[in-house]
């Protein structure tokens, strides 16, 4: 398999990028070339002036560098404006003498592919590294092998060259890669389905599926409803899974392979029209002619493999298609502004809508033969907020480049800055804070009424993304028109480091409104099985959260009148109601009927829930009344009780027993009176006394 590497390299590196013009927030970078590609152009322009007090003006000189191999090795350091060709002895001296010590892990060559991979490494460069000793499963001092940093990049090619020098492809830890799935709960639909066509028919992400396919998984086994796996991936519309399955030797009838088959229902696209305008893999393409793919069959708006060839500037495959018979009128590309697909879009709507299965050539060739950068979809989506929503850096610059409006709002009002946040696009969003228009930081959008910030909230990891906007000026205590803030919205997503942020910017705790029909912060924590659930609630309690708070609305759980201790406690939320009475919550808190917490924990056996409340001062002898409601086949029936947490337990262990649950608490309960007593006891108080 390693061979095979070797004419691909050669195929990718056929391909030509045009320059890229927006440099990214985020400094400069830096590119991984042979010592003979000295001809570096500068970026064309910037995409806009970046505002002199933006939170990303201090990063224009900022950069990352890195060693190649090879007999005359040089770093790139490129700035927003230049770029620069330095040879890495002199980078190396220039890093020993600065006040900033060189990294000590960039010096371990160990480290460095896994780094160089993060950094952004073509597939020519890896398999020149790998070629020359550099290990392909070694991990780096974080624990991190190169494997993990290609499928961070989602970059499979990567990932299937590691493979082939012997790394350990990604682990997958669902059974055998040709079962069924498995999940906690399937029903006889679920189990009818392999695991490969399951994760095709519900995942949104092609890493695990590429984790199951590099674990061995059959891209050709039918599930028990005769669907193979590509038939899957093309109903469904994916057609970036349809052609990595097309790589590895998927057929939609296996059976009786079509080498003109359609992988791409949206625009008609036959297998050998999808390999091309992916512009990765010049061997899948050459195969699929081999196996009798027809070179002049066009998609449904006329677009031919060999104009899609020649808009990439993919010239060897351009060659090869002609050498096929393709017919040399084929050319020129239809009309780009043609409506095409099944949403009846534009060409480059159809690519920025599904762009990771197309090479970025292709959409500048449609921009260059005068495609329309402001088309808009039937919700008013354009190309650029389609690159919002896939974080697409690249496609923004070239829409800009090309004049389109950055700023334009869809159908509901919502600008391709809010669809960036909503997807935590950083670049994107970043680029666009810095050149919009203040007011359009903290506009609302749509009923909802909710900030750019509302939107990047929903989304776990948007931490770097809400301190670059708060920098930038957006509203951390906006209130959208269901009465929330971010800081509310954010605590659902279990990410503290997110919480921070937004408190660190000044979000306020201890005045934060309370949603419409909601309750506050802390109640939303306690029937949430998140993993960092008491690190959450200890942020907010820090802030200034009330742990004495009671239940405003009945909804999600607690009833109107529930206090916090006794909601938690009701919930088996025990490591949170220990936090919340050491951080002042009254363990005697109540039901809205005044039910103590004790005597929940008494009446459903709920032991160390009673034994947190005796270990943080509750008081067993204390009176308390309260009623139940009952509504069964008799009708309804009210319970009324006067009595303590002692009485209580000693009228349930006489109705069922010492030997019980009730006998062990009334123990625990009698224990810790003797332990805590002063003096002889005395009768329980009666009631309001």
């Amino acid at each position: 398999m390693r061979a095979l590497f070797a004419p691909l390299c050669m195929n990718v590196g056929g391909i030509v990028e045009y320059p890229l013009t927006l440099a990214s927030a985020a400094g400069g970078k830096v590119s991984f070339r042979a010592a003979s590609d000295t001809a570096i152009k500068p970026p064309e322009r910037d995409m806009h002036h970046r505002r002199e007090d933006s939170p990303a003006a201090f990063l224009k000189i900022t950069f990352k560098y890195k060693y190649l191999i090879g007999k005359n090795p040089i770093v790139i350091f490129r700035t927003m404006r230049y770029s620069f060709v330095i040879p890495a002895h002199v980078m190396v001296l220039m890093m020993a003498t600065s006040r900033n010590a060189f990294p000590a892990a960039v010096a371990r060559k160990d480290d460095m592919l896994t780094q160089a991979i993060d950094e952004g490494m073509n597939l020519r460069a890896l398999y020149e590294w790998l070629s020359s000793g550099y290990a392909p499963d070694i991990a780096d001092r974080s624990g991190r092998r190169p494997m993990d940093a290609a499928m961070a990049r989602n970059w499979w090619e990567g990932a299937d060259m590691l493979i082939s020098f012997g790394a350990r492809p990604p682990a997958y830890d669902g059974g055998d890669p040709n079962g069924p799935p498995q999940l906690k709960f399937q029903d006889d639909r679920q189990l009818r389905e392999t695991s490969l066509t399951y994760m095709l028919k519900h995942y949104h992400s092609f890493a695990p599926i590429y984790a199951l396919l590099a674990n061995g998984a059959d891209v050709n086994l039918q599930n028990q409803n005769g669907e193979t796996p590509l038939a899957v991936a093309v109903a469904r519309g994916w057609p970036h899974a349809a052609v990595e399955l097309a790589k590895r030797g998927a057929w939609i009838h296996p059976e009786a392979p079509d080498p003109d088959e359609v992988l791409d229902n949206n625009t008609g696209a036959s297998r050998l029209l999808c390999a091309i305008l992916q512009g990765r893999d010049g061997d899948l393409v050459q195969k699929i002619l081999a196996d009798g793919a027809n070179p002049n069959k066009p998609d449904r708006h006329g677009l031919y493999p060999l104009a899609a060839a020649q808009a990439l500037h993919w010239h060897g495959i351009a060659e090869m298609l002609l050498a096929a018979g393709a017919k040399p009128d084929t050319a020129q590309l239809p009309d780009p502004d043609q409506m095409t697909g099944k949403n009846n879009d534009t060409p480059l709507l159809v690519y920025a809508s599904s762009y990771q299965n197309t090479h970025k050539n292709y959409a500048l060739s449609l921009l260059k033969a005068g495609a329309n950068p402001d088309a808009a979809d039937s919700q008013g989506r354009t190309a650029a907020h389609w690159a919002g929503i896939f974080n697409n850096h690249w496609l923004l610059t070239q829409l800009d480049n090309a004049g389109a409006d950055l700023f334009k709002p869809d159908n509901g009002g919502a600008r391709p800055l809010y669809y960036a946040c909503l997807n935590n696009s950083y670049h994107v969003a970043t680029a666009l804070i810095d050149i919009c228009p203040e007011a359009q930081i903290n506009e609302t959008v749509g009923t909802d009424q909710s900030t750019a910030l509302h939107a990047a909230v929903h989304r776990k990891g948007s931490a770097a993304l809400i301190r670059y906007m708060a920098a930038a000026g957006a509203s951390v205590n906006a209130v959208n028109a269901h009465g929330q803030t971010p800081l509310y919205n954010a605590l659902g997503k279990d990410d503290p480091t997110m919480v921070r942020a937004l408190m660190t910017a000044g979000a306020d705790v201890a005045r934060m409104p309370l949603p419409k029909d909601r309750n506050e912060a802390l109640f939303t924590l306690v029937n949430m099985q998140m993993e960092h659930k008491l690190e959450l609630a200890q942020l907010l309690l820090d802030a200034g959260a009330n742990p004495n708070a009671k239940a405003q609305a009945s909804i999600n759980g607690p009833q109107a009148g529930d206090s916090l201790i006794y909601f938690a406690l009701r919930y088996h939320a025990d490591a949170l109601a220990d936090m919340l009475i050491k951080n002042g919550a009254d363990p005697h808190g109540t039901s809205h009927s005044g039910e103590s917490a004790a005597s929940y924990c008494l009446n459903l056996r709920h032991e160390n829930g009673l034994r947190i409340l005796l270990e943080n001062g509750f008081d067993p002898l204390r009176v308390f009344k309260s009623s139940k409601t009952w509504h069964g086949t008799d009708g309804t029936k009210v319970e009324e009780h006067e009595e303590s947490t002692l009485d209580c337990a000693r009228r349930l262990t006489e109705k069922f027993g010492a030997d019980t649950e009730y006998g062990r608490m009334l123990d625990m309960i009698e224990k810790h009176i003797a332990k805590n007593a002063s003096s002889p006891r005395a009768k329980p108080p009666r009631a309001g006394l």
